[in-house]
């Protein structure tokens, strides 16, 4: 997968190898980046997903796992992803909801 330049996104280094994506905030992407609607006080924000880069082309993505177990939502409900990640819905769902055109 490829990082839409909208979403403002950069890979940092996590662990064992792995990028944790890491939305910085950018004004002239403020309808793309809608997490900072939901954090105002944030500059950046953390996706909590753990990616590998593809080994011989530059700026693609394979996910790889949750930095952490739990996915917390802004309503105070909590959602373990291992039922969807067992059955591969949650890389679609990641991809379809976060990797939005410019256009």
């Amino acid at each position: 997968m490829h990082a839409s330049p909208c979403l403002g996104a950069v890979f940092r280094d996590d662990r064992d190898g792995l990028d944790n994506p890491t939305i910085v905030r950018e004004d002239k992407y403020a309808l793309q980046q809608g997490v900072f609607s939901t954090f105002p006080d944030k500059q950046e924000h953390a996706m909590g997903d753990l990616f590998e880069s593809h080994p011989v082309k530059p700026g693609l993505w394979r996910f790889c796992a949750r930095a952490d177990d739990i996915i917390s939502f802004t309503t105070a409900e909590k959602l373990n992803p291992s039922t969807m990640e067992s059955y591969h819905i949650f890389p679609v769902f990641f991809f379809f909801s976060l990797f939005l055109s410019c256009e």
